[in-house]
């Protein structure tokens, strides 16, 4: 899995790209970045949290989903758009994942 530094810094060199309306950006949406991940920063962790708060200030909402047993949930609630009760979502176990696709869906479908 890509390290959620490397994901935060292309996706914030991106961000001016990916949401344009002449790549498909709708005004009437919400912008939202989905970011899985074993839960684990482990590489440039000092820059992972400010690139959030780049993308969040930019008005993108975004929702982590970790999967793996060893998660840094102080890490993934940094990340995450408020409230993290509905932003931050824990599978244990990758057989887990079927079950968040709903609470996925309403979270960044309905719920934003």
């Amino acid at each position: 899995m890509m390290i959620i530094a490397q994901c935060m810094r292309l996706l914030s060199a991106q961000m001016t790209e990916m949401f344009k309306t002449s790549n498909g950006d709708r005004g009437d949406a919400n912008n939202v970045m989905v970011i899985i991940t074993d839960g684990v920063d482990n590489v440039e962790r000092r820059l992972t949290v400010p690139y959030a708060v780049d993308a969040r200030n930019k008005r993108i909402y975004i929702v982590t989903l970790a999967v793996g047993m060893l998660t840094d949930t102080v890490m993934l609630n940094s990340i995450a758009s408020p409230p993290t009760s509905k932003s931050v979502f824990l599978a244990h176990y990758g057989y887990k994942l079927p079950d968040f696709r709903d609470r996925l869906y309403l979270t960044t479908c309905d719920g934003i």
